[in-house]
């Protein structure tokens, strides 16, 4: 596959993240596909920054080139898509399957930043792109959402950038699908300890920058969004209010000529200090020595230096408007970046609360998986393949807006000119549509952790149902809160229903999603789970479900160990044990032999009853990764309802196998008569409670009497098992 790309208007060191974006992807995509050519339109100033090598076919261009280039150069290079990552599709026409990538609308939300003759060309260029680009990129959910709204892809007018009376286009033909959120990741640089971890690196980098012991650090371009003005009035305040405030420590170009006045006139002269543009290589280590990176813009697009940040191991306090807490999710702190006194707040709390910044270097950690460069680059590749395939099948572009086919701009066809036409079709790999459901009743302690965890995902394409059961402890109120700034992804309902069960089933009657999830309002999906999810039904689709591994953490996130899950799958086996955890399965609705639903009569064990049900017709795939965490806490029904549990547990195996297994018997056992143990954690039984779970297998199987013998072998070696595992220490 031949891949152009537009790279005019990359001037190295000048345009941020993007760059970064570009470079990554013409590096890693190499990699990925052997087969695949990046044709690298370049122009002087940037051709040599892009390494030479297998993959990569350069044609350097003068700006009246640039200018000329049309669908025939671009036949004349037999390539099967255009790629233009730098904001408009160039040419306008080209001839063959083509993406554009638009970050943001920053123009609309600010116009006031933007020259009249920059708003004017913003507004022309990006709805002719939007118009004629058979797909749109962008690199947040909180843009893609934004695309979609200001140009009306639903139907409707291209209106953005218009007055009340003016209409451009009418776009009812330009569907919403076409635009796609592929989120950004970090360098590799920034998620790889070595070299800038070693204390050599760090030293190096502290004397050079003569950075102090402990500084709060802002890298960004000296843009009016990025808000400088507004940290340096909080730095004045903290100045004046404690004698420990750090110095403040800046990077990135465009320094603004009033800074060295701002300084002086709050005070604040000999505690800012602003490198500049300082090389990639040392930008981690400065990273990591920081105390706080602060960062109050106004707009992001993304927000790549929080993923910097978080890969360095540098606690990060963000705004929170726009892409930032999709970015940012759990792992960061939040504030109202237009306030400086509540950044200076904010600020203050975070200096004086380590274990709060050493807990939110970890979450960092977890975080940044979701981001890595290679997901970037599988999901872009996924959208060029996918207009290609669209392209393909109509002859023409999907949105009908080239007038001429294959034939006419001389792309070559098969055979012609002595060369076969190098993709005929090409498969799709676009996301499968995602429905996550959550049953939820008075949780508000937890439900915001869950909301995090699912819309922080940055899936292209998710509906969310949250079913509430009228909780009435603030959950709706917070609800609500997430339905305004996840409009198009969170639905949510607030009433009286029937219980959990009830509300799952209410939430998988709306599900519309090929791949439907369902996660408790207490627990919570680690980062990346709903893209590996998808990816591994791309590349297993004969199978109906999937399962993974899961852990168990307490009220504040803590991690107390793993879920007992079993690499291997046996329908048998499930009877003896629940060894997948609820929120890491996953099922496509399709391929299921009926529209499974949760068992309404069941309170405890719905889920392990789902699963019977499910395994008896379709053996899951396993998925060698830690999808979910299952929260216990002393209000989980799970601590709070054995006898219920066990109940409940017992007959539905009982309905399913015929039998009810030692294992829950004698788990019921020690309930009743070592009740103050953790359920979770192997301990000493006692005689009696193997007495009593002997008595109650026999019960609960009267026409099962080799299997009750068999039991209570079982029974009998296990309880020698343990009195040798006790005793060993004390011998020893």
């Amino acid at each position: 596959m031949r891949i152009g790309i537009h790279l005019e208007s990359l001037r190295p060191g000048e345009i941020g993240g993007l760059e970064r974006y570009v470079r990554q992807l013409v590096d890693t995509a190499v990699v990925q596909d052997p087969e695949l050519t990046w044709v690298l339109a370049v122009a002087p100033y940037n051709a040599d920054t892009f390494p030479d090598g297998p993959g990569i076919e350069k044609h350097v261009l003068t700006p009246e080139a640039f200018q000329r280039l049309d669908a025939a150069t671009l036949a004349q290079w037999h390539l099967d898509a255009w790629f233009c990552p730098l904001l408009t599709l160039e040419p306008a026409s080209p001839g063959l399957p083509s993406v554009a990538m638009i970050p943001d609308l920053q123009h609309e939300t600010f116009p006031e930043y933007f020259p009249a003759e920059i708003l004017a060309w913003r507004h022309e260029h990006y709805a002719r792109t939007v118009r004629d680009a058979d797909r749109v990129l962008t690199i947040s959910t909180f843009s893609r959402d934004d695309i979609v709204t200001r140009f009306s892809l639903t139907g409707g007018n291209l209106t953005a950038g218009c007055g009340p009376d003016e209409r451009r286009e009418d776009a009812s033909a330009f569907p919403a699908s076409k635009v796609v959120a592929v989120p950004l990741g970090p360098a590799e640089a920034f998620t790889t300890p070595e070299p800038w971890r070693s204390s050599a690196t760090l030293e190096r980098v502290r004397s050079a920058y003569e950075l102090p012991d402990r500084f709060l650090f802002f890298p960004a371009h000296g843009w009016p969004h990025k808000n400088h003005q507004a940290l340096f009035e909080a730095l004045a305040l903290l100045h004046a209010s404690r004698d420990d405030c750090p110095q403040l420590v800046l990077t990135g170009g465009g320094r603004e000529p009033g800074w060295a006045e701002t300084w002086e006139a709050l005070g604040i002269a000999g505690h800012v200090r602003h490198l500049g543009r300082i090389p990639d290589d040392d930008l981690p280590a400065v990273y990591a020595l920081a105390t706080l990176m602060v960062f109050p813009s106004l707009f992001e697009g993304f927000g790549l230096p929080l993923l910097e940040a978080m890969g360095c191991g540098c606690p990060v306090l963000s705004g929170q408007t726009t892409s930032l807490p999709e970015v940012g999710g759990d792992a960061v702190a939040r504030v109202d970046a237009t306030s400086a006194r509540g950044l200076a707040k904010a600020i203050g709390e975070l200096l004086d609360d380590p274990a709060r910044r050493q807990e939110m270097v970890k979450r960092g950690k977890e975080r940044i998986r979701a981001f890595d460069a290679e997901t970037v680059t599988r999901r872009t590749l996924a959208v060029l393949r996918a207009a290609v395939a669209a392209h393909d099948e109509s002859g023409h572009s999907e949105t009908d807006h080239h007038e001429t086919d294959r034939h006419e701009t001389g792309r070559p066809e098969a055979g012609q000119n002595g060369s076969p036409l190098r993709t005929a079709r090409i498969e799709v790999h676009e996301a499968p549509p995602v429905t996550v459901v959550t049953p939820s009743f008075q949780q508000a302690a937890f439900l915001e952790r869950t909301l995090d965890s699912v819309l922080g995902q940055g899936y292209p394409k998710l509906q969310y149902l949250v079913m509430d059961g009228g909780s009435r402890d603030g959950s709706a109120e917070l609800l609500e809160a997430y339905r305004v700034r996840y409009p198009d992804v969170l639905t949510y309902v607030s009433e009286p229903d029937g219980g959990q069960a009830d509300a799952v089933n209410k939430g998988l009657e709306r599900a519309t999603g090929a791949v439907i999830g369902w996660l408790n309002s207490d627990d919570v999906y680690r980062p990346g789970t709903l893209a590996a999810v998808a990816e591994a039904f791309e590349q297993s689709p004969e199978h109906a479900w999937l399962y993974g591994r899961a852990a168990y953490i307490d009220a504040d996130d803590q991690v107390l160990g793993p879920y007992p899950t079993r690499e291997e799958f046996g329908w048998h086996t499930l009877a003896h044990e629940c060894y997948l955890c609820q929120p890491a399965v996953f099922w496509q609705r399709e391929r299921l032999d009926q529209p499974y639903r949760v068992d309404p009569n069941l309170q405890m064990c719905m889920d392990y009853d789902l699963w019977i049900r499910m395994g008896r017709q379709h053996s899951p795939l396993f998925l060698a990764r830690e999808l979910s965490a299952s929260r216990v806490h002393p209000h989980t029904k799970t601590l709070n309802q054995q006898r219920v549990g066990f109940a409940e547990t017992i007959g539905t195996v009982k309905r399913h196998y015929g039998y009810a297994p030692v294992s829950w018997v004698a788990g019921k056992a020690r309930y009743l008569l070592q009740p103050m143990d953790d359920p979770l954690v192997p301990g000493h039984v006692k005689t009696r409670t193997w007495l009593l779970a002997a008595a109650l297998v026999a019960r609960h199987n009267p026409t099962r009497p080799s299997y009750v013998w068999r039991a209570w072998g079982e029974l009998a070696r296990e309880a020698r098992r343990l009195r040798q595992a006790q005793r060993a220490p004390a011998e020893g």
